[in-house]
């Protein structure tokens, strides 16, 4: 019988439960081949590599560059980001009594309490803001016609401001441009919104009492027949807490990462969910750019994120600093800053004269034009210290989903406005050197340590306290020993079964947890280990990887949390894969202790010979064939009533006692059992087409 395809997979295996992802060889993650890698940069992995395939992309005429845009690129517009010390929005929200920083974007809260966030919205309504230099830098992409799509979290519309089209633009956390009820879902226009709010108004769904066709306060137009709407809370339409991110969010996001050639990550922390996984929706042959102030989205132990400074980096670079800047040194790199100076100037307003500088910024003949810019825009900032009240509490627009505390601190005195220079300094970006443009991203291949044999150490060997002069982790583990304890006979070893391991000869200072940390304030290899103890593993690996991320199943000696049995040093669990799938037996493996934090091989040992595979496991088997859920059950009987000949009700109940009969675990229960196995559409139970005519169907129960 064939289990409709919607309902396999319902239910996890025991290995997934179990928090690990380890099966036949052939499911792991593909590698690219090194000639997959090198058409993406050449292993150029650096900036400069990066610039030049944007360049490409204008000279082709290629619309693939994909935006992710954070709070970043509006802090010099005076907009404050959510999470700096001091400066940042959930840091000045003490006086509003919150329970903590982030109910003010909490819809529950807001149903409740709706005057703390109308408060707020007076105070950082976007009517005084102007774009920065990075946003029209994004509207450059788009005039150059490499511009595929811009996600931002921000929901200040500055990317609207900027002049960037309405179908680029696809703002994942809303923004004010829009306003609903939250409980009819009437449309109310930004204009009518911000009219109550500035009057200190709760905006409420109102009794329409205009007549049809005419427009009322604020310019609200009723809808045909002045029907009354239903008094509830009127919100601008920013995603908060418990709310869905817009639908365009999700039907675009694969399609556009899927097709990028070049993804730029701009100004976000990459700490808000789904907005930051769409950097791993981004296809193997993406180039990926980091700007920010700070590294950020390194990979995690489940291998995803970006890989800088990794063995196996071949597309992600970074350019740390200020957004602005490092947008002036990027487009300085394509040849195109004199366009993005004239956007600058006109984004502005800065009057006509500075729209005709010759030569851009730091041209020839353009010097007294850059002084007088500055000169204009120093008093500029001057008038908008005025108003700083207001813009200290303008929202940072972007991952108000990540409070830094749940305990709201202390108000600091608020930032002045700063107002974005009509132009740059004539001197080039603060802080990006051309160090920081041609830095090159992708280690070189690491070294591996000699193979070594499993079992005890040899005589007159051992490890000990004694290495402290040696200089490597590979020195340091020369005479560590990794040997098997279950199974003890090493033909016993079976593809997919587990294998135990005990490491042995490690230093006291690695073992011990307080001599470890003792140990880390060194600045030598053994410093470096004690530092990462945390993250370092075992790792079982095919005989020829070259690289620690080719893993098949790891195991953390040091590693405590969240595990009930934690693991130690002297029992390792490694889950060996069935060796099928086009390999064959016997299948040679390595084990390797791994340096997590540093992409470092320490010690290899092997090989490890696997002869055989384990026989089925008729409980195991059992179990999987019996994995349906209750809620499951009636769908399925829907679906195998026409092959049984059996009304659903009977097959219902077939279904439950089979359930109930396996679930005792006792032998074969008194009602009829049946093997149900999954199949995919338009495949026999075996697993293939096939057109041999179906076994007789066995006589329908009472």
């Amino acid at each position: 019988l064939t289990i409709p395809h919607e309902y396999q997979g319902t239910r996890r295996s025991r290995e997934e439960e179990s928090g690990r992802t380890m099966g036949n060889l052939p499911s792991m993650p593909t590698q690219l081949s090194e000639e997959e890698e090198r058409s993406v940069l050449d292993y150029d992995v650096s900036v400069k590599g990066i610039a030049a395939l944007i360049k490409q992309c204008a000279e082709n005429k290629e619309r693939r560059v994909v935006i992710m845009a954070g709070a970043g690129i509006s802090v010099s517009a005076g907009i404050p980001d959510f999470r700096s010390p001091g400066t940042g929005l959930y840091d000045n929200l003490q006086k509003y009594n919150l329970p903590q920083a982030e109910a003010i974007f909490d819809i529950d809260y807001f149903q409740e309490t709706p005057e703390a966030f109308c408060a707020l919205a007076k105070e950082m309504w976007p009517d005084n803001f102007k774009p920065t230099p990075t946003h029209h830098f994004i509207k450059l992409l788009e005039d150059k016609g490499v511009l595929m799509r811009c996600y931002t979290q921000n929901i200040d519309t500055l990317e609207r401001a900027a002049g960037i089209s309405s179908d680029k633009v696809v703002e994942a956390h809303g923004s004010f441009a829009e306003a609903h009820c939250i409980k009819c879902k009437a449309e109310y226009p930004q204009k009518w919104v911000r009219s109550q709010i500035m009057q200190d108004i709760i905006p409420r769904c109102i009794e329409c009492t205009t007549p049809a066709g005419g427009v009322g306060v604020g310019g609200y137009t009723p809808s045909a027949g002045g029907e009354s709407r239903c008094g509830g809370l009127v919100k601008p339409d920013i995603v908060f807490f418990g709310e869905n991110l817009p639908q365009r969010f999700h039907e675009l996001r694969k399609g556009d990462l899927n097709q990028a050639k070049v993804l730029i990550v701009i100004g976000t922390s990459l700490s808000v969910a789904p907005f930051a996984d769409l950097i791993h929706d981004a296809g193997d042959l993406c180039a990926r750019l980091l700007i920010n102030m700070n590294q950020v989205g390194g990979r995690d132990h489940a291998g995803k994120g970006f890989r800088f400074d990794c063995h196996d980096n071949y597309r992600d670079a970074a350019l740390l600093g200020p957004c602005d800047d490092a947008v002036r040194a990027l487009c300085d790199e394509l040849g195109w800053r004199d366009e993005l100076e004239a956007l600058i100037t006109k984004g502005n307003g800065d009057g006509d004269d500075l729209e005709d500088l010759e030569g851009g910024a730091g041209g020839a003949g353009g010097a007294a034009e850059v002084a007088a810019a500055e000169a204009e825009a120093g008093a500029a900032a001057a008038v908008a210290d005025e108003r700083k009240a207001k813009t200290a509490m303008a929202v940072g627009f972007a991952a108000w989903k990540n409070a830094a505390s749940d305990t709201p601190q202390a108000v600091p005195p608020p930032p002045a406005a700063v107002r974005p220079p009509a132009a740059p300094a004539a001197a080039a970006a603060k802080g990006l050197t051309e160090v920081k443009m041609t830095k090159n991203w992708r280690k070189p291949p690491p070294v591996l340590p000699p193979l070594r044999p499993l079992g005890p150490a040899e005589a007159g060997g051992g490890g000990g306290d004694d290495e402290e002069d040696i200089d490597t982790p590979a020195g340091l583990a020369a005479n560590w020993t990794l040997e098997l304890v279950e199974p003890t006979d090493r033909a016993e070893v079976m593809g997919g079964r587990p294998a135990y391991f005990s490491l042995g000869g490690l230093p006291s200072w690695l073992l011990d947890e307080d001599e470890a940390e003792e140990k880390e304030t060194g600045d030598d290899a053994a410093a470096e280990l004690a530092r990462s103890r945390e993250y370092h593993f075992i790792a079982l690996m095919p005989a020829g990887s070259k690289l620690p991320e080719e893993k098949t199943d790891r195991d953390y000696p040091f590693r405590e949390e969240g595990a009930e049995t934690p693991a130690t040093p002297d029992r390792l669990r490694l889950r060996i894969p069935w060796v099928r799938g086009g390999l064959t037996l016997p299948y040679d493996f390595q084990i390797w202790y791994c340096n997590g934090q540093a992409d470092e091989v320490v010690a290899r040992w092997g090989p490890l010979t696997v002869d055989a595979n384990a026989p089925e496991d008729p409980q195991e088997e059992e179990q999987q064939q019996s994995n349906i859920e209750e809620d499951d059950i009636e769908g399925i009987a829907e679906a195998l009533a026409p092959q049984l000949g059996m009304p659903v009700e009977a097959v219902i109940a077939m279904l439950r006692s089979q359930m109930n009969n396996r679930g005792e675990g006792e032998g074969e229960g008194e009602g009829a059992t049946f093997l149900i196995m999954a199949a995919a559409p338009g495949e026999s139970p075996g697993g293939s087409a096939s057109s041999s005519p179906a076994p007789p169907i066995p006589p329908a129960l009472p």
